[in-house]
């Protein structure tokens, strides 16, 4: 037991302090008050009475803990015993301690059965995201209360962690109910709970430490047995690496010094060869994982801003903490280590570094990713300030920096407390002064162009899978073929809508996915391809129907901006619209100049033009931007930055629209329109701020 406390221990450097803001959040933790996937703050409780969503809820009353915990040992009684010691102790950490019910959506009230886990509900039942409670069971809230703990050394938030734990495994037998639904939420909570019981300062003389400690050991060993049975060998998304990535981790702490202790009626050899063989898998995996889902530009393969961040944390954040545990300390000694032992090929490692520089790219000056297509909110674990914006994901980057120990790829406009995460890693953990520079770059895999410079930044959206290859990974991606976002002069203006929901209401995920809800041209009111903007995940298998028409062979020059030539000129264009009668192919130009963007839209019919109709120029306002028109040109101005729209032909119109901020929460916000008529060929608008 000694021997796996100090490897648990080790997960985590001494020398990682949190934001103290972290105490404000803990202590409405400590209080059971909690928000999940744009839920309102509430106090979680069982028989609890939750807002809906979207006119959708679910009343329970009756639901109470006595009755889930019956339901817990009836359906799991080989894990009785096991339930039973954490509720018992539970109570010996915080006697007054009330139960929290993991398995109820908290927006909506629906309360999910202690079903196997493949046999959750998913996408069936109406105003219901099977998200919620799988998230809500992630654990970050432990590691929220251990980092006020670490700040203030109160014990109040120690036994609040350890409560809430063992209260969470009183009801959750393994491979039941939502909070087992895929081995990615179980990877996430795994590495959450090994984290945060690290930072608790364990006392093995004390008797209630002691059994705690044995209980979070065995939940550790089914978390991995589960992991390891269920491992999603899939190719369209990123759950298997979660899986792989959290395996390295768990089977660390259970190396050379397992004792029979450790695994009742289990052999030591056996658990100490299956362990390492486990682990060796997995690293292995993890190196043909990157090879294989980050593209040779960097750039992750899923064609989505957040799950490029997301699967670049995967890949590195329990990952590092496996290497804690094996005796690295030093950001030099993890990449001795890896090729020493031969873990991650020279080429995987250098794919790392790479991701990290994109990430930099997409890093507005604002410090916010942009999200384009999907956004689940999904984190692997949390090591900043929790009152940073869901959006900045510059401490991500900052740690691969100190890993690496590259100043390039520390992002503009980086703070010192964007390195709080990398020392949760490092010993020797320090901010480097950045000297990244915006170059504009094309990412054509994936179809993002980025023009950047000082305090501008614009994506544009137009290719994928190039040369003709067929795009597999379309489940996240929206009808926003050559739509592009502008942030000038350090604000945005034109944003994605980015995503609402998933399986919580289908007439919501169709207006996410929808060219409507995206800085596009809009033929008609008609999708580009139907089969996207109707699926949920991308069901139906589509090709490419957009390319990337020319980038001026100098564009690295031309954003450098030099006195004499300060111009950037892209063009796309997408062939969706042959579907009409007219067969009309979009091209459109984007041309940068110091504070102005001029765009040029293309019409090209291959058949006789229709007249009904309209075609619309759209742009999503940001829900901080006031939005209006005056003297026939348009305006939109947020936090005191200003910006003007003027167009060549056509008219301004204003419609409502709305801006998903993060997962499960909107806000009602303006969809600009340049209105065309449906015959017209060209138009041109500029933005000058």
């Amino acid at each position: 037991m000694k021997d796996f406390l100090e490897k648990l221990n080790s997960t985590v450097s001494p020398n990682y302090m949190p934001d103290p803001v972290c105490v404000k959040f803990a202590d409405k933790i400590v209080e059971h008050e909690f928000t999940v996937l744009g839920s309102k703050p509430a106090i979680i409780r069982y028989g609890m009475t939750c807002n809906g969503f979207e006119g959708h809820a679910y009343p329970n009353p009756d639901h109470s803990y006595a009755e889930t915990r019956a339901k817990a040992c009836a359906v799991a009684p080989k894990y009785a015993e096991f339930m039973q010691k954490a509720e018992t102790l539970a109570r010996e950490y915080t006697p007054d301690y009330q139960p929290i019910p993991w398995h109820l959506d908290i927006i909506t009230g629906y309360v999910y059965d202690l079903v196997w886990h493949t046999q959750v509900p998913v996408a069936t039942i109406e105003g219901v995201d099977a998200k919620t409670p799988s998230d809500f069971s992630r654990a970050h809230n432990l590691l929220t209360l251990a980092h006020a703990y670490r700040v203030t050394k109160d014990k109040k938030y120690r036994n609040q962690l350890a409560s809430q734990l063992l209260d969470w495994i009183a009801v959750n037998p393994p491979y039941y109910g939502p909070a087992w639904r895929n081995g990615m939420n179980v990877s996430i909570r795994v590495t959450n709970i090994i984290c945060a019981v690290a930072m608790m300062d364990i006392d093995l003389n004390d008797d209630k430490d002691r059994k705690f400690i044995e209980l979070v050991r065995e939940l550790i060993l089914l978390h991995t047995k589960f992991i390891a049975m269920t491992i999603e060998f899939r190719s369209e998304h990123n759950h298997m690496v979660s899986e792989i990535c959290a395996l390295t981790l768990t089977t660390s702490l259970f190396g050379n010094g397992t004792t029979t202790e450790d695994v009742e009626d289990t052999d030591t050899d056996d658990v100490t060869l299956y362990n390492l063989a486990l682990e060796r898998t997995c690293w292995h995996l993890i190196s043909k994982e990157i090879a294989r889902q980050i593209n040779d530009d960097g750039f992750d393969f899923e064609n989505t801003t957040s799950y490029h961040a997301y699967v670049l944390e995967m890949f590195v954040y329990p990952t590092l903490h496996a290497l804690r545990v094996k005796g690295c300390k030093n950001a030099q000694d993890f990449l001795t280590y890896i090729k020493n032992n031969r873990l991650i090929a020279d080429e995987s490692i250098e794919k790392l570094r790479k991701s990290a520089r994109a990430l930099c790219m997409l890093t507005q000056p604002d410090g916010n990713i942009p999200y384009i297509s999907d956004n689940d909110a999904g984190r692997f674990i949390e090591w900043e300030s929790r009152d940073k914006h869901p959006a900045d994901m510059r401490s991500l980057a900052c740690t691969v920096a100190v890993l690496f120990n590259d100043s390039s790829i520390v992002p503009y406009k980086a703070r010192e407390c964007d390195f709080i995460a990398s020392k949760a890693f490092f010993d020797d953990a320090s901010p480097i002064e950045s000297t990244f520079e915006y170059k504009s770059q094309v990412y054509n895999h994936i179809g993002f162009t980025i023009m950047a410079k000082n305090d501008f930044h614009c994506i544009f959206r137009s290719g994928g899978a190039p040369n003709g290859e067929e795009n597999s990974h379309i489940g996240h991606s929206h009808n926003d073929q050559l739509a592009f976002t502008l942030c000038a002069k350090g604000k945005p203006f034109f944003i994605d809508t980015g995503t609402y929901t998933y399986t919580g209401d289908k007439k919501w995920r169709r207006k996410t996915k929808s060219a409507l809800a995206h800085n596009t041209v809009v033929i008609d009111n008609i999708e580009t391809d139907e089969r996207i903007a109707a699926s949920i995940f991308g069901e139906a298998q589509v090709g490419t129907f957009s390319s990337l028409v020319n980038l001026q062979k100098n564009i690295t020059s031309l954003v450098n901006f030099s006195s004499e030539k300060d111009k950037l000129i892209c063009t796309g264009k997408h062939v969706g619209y042959l579907i009409l009668p007219d067969k009309i192919t979009v091209q459109r130009t984007l041309t940068y100049t110091d504070n102005q963007l001029e765009v040029v839209d293309e019409f090209k019919r291959e058949d006789i033009s229709v007249k009904e109709g309209e075609i619309t120029e759209r742009f999503i306002a940001h829900s901080d931007c006031k939005v209006y028109v005056k003297d026939g040109k348009a305006y939109l101005e947020n936090d005191g930055i200003s910006i003007e729209i003027s167009t060549e032909k056509g008219f301004f119109r204003t419609e409502e629209a709305f801006h998903a901020i993060n997962y499960g929460t909107r806000k009602p916000t303006t969809a600009l329109c340049i209105v065309l008529p449906r015959d017209c060929e060209q138009n041109t608008f500029k933005i000058k701020w």
